[in-house]
């Protein structure tokens, strides 16, 4: 199965047992179905996708960018973009927070944290 160019993150959705491949060198997400382990849609995204963490809560995929300073907001159940939140330079990793219900964004050149509260919207 071809994914994309420069496959680099992943993660799953066990709410449509879907995988979402992140493809820095094509801005966007390759969203592949765990049940015929092929693509089923690409979804356009910022400028070099490079992480992925995925909120079960509100059954959102969240896409850090990293040339664009920006994560992509995306709705798991009909993997649409809802939403871009403003980073700061290269944001480079996610991580989702259950308990306070945020996701917190490292970025790389400005050695900081952005915190996203969720759910945005969708």
């Amino acid at each position: 199965m071809h994914a994309g160019r420069y496959s680099c993150a992943f993660c799953y959705n066990p709410a449509g047992n879907k995988v979402y491949c992140a493809n820095w060198y094509c801005d966007s997400i390759a969203v592949i179905d765990g049940t015929l382990n092929s693509v089923v849609t690409t979804i356009s995204v910022g400028d070099e996708p490079c992480a992925l963490c995925y909120n079960p809560t509100d059954n959102k995929v969240y896409c850090a960018n990293c040339r664009s300073g920006d994560v992509t907001v995306i709705d798991g159940a009909n993997d649409s973009v809802v939403a871009t939140v403003a980073t700061t330079i290269w944001p480079f990793g996610l991580c989702y927070d259950v308990d306070g219900d945020k996701i917190y964004c490292a970025n790389l050149e400005d050695d900081n944290v952005t915190v996203i509260d969720v759910p945005l919207t969708g």
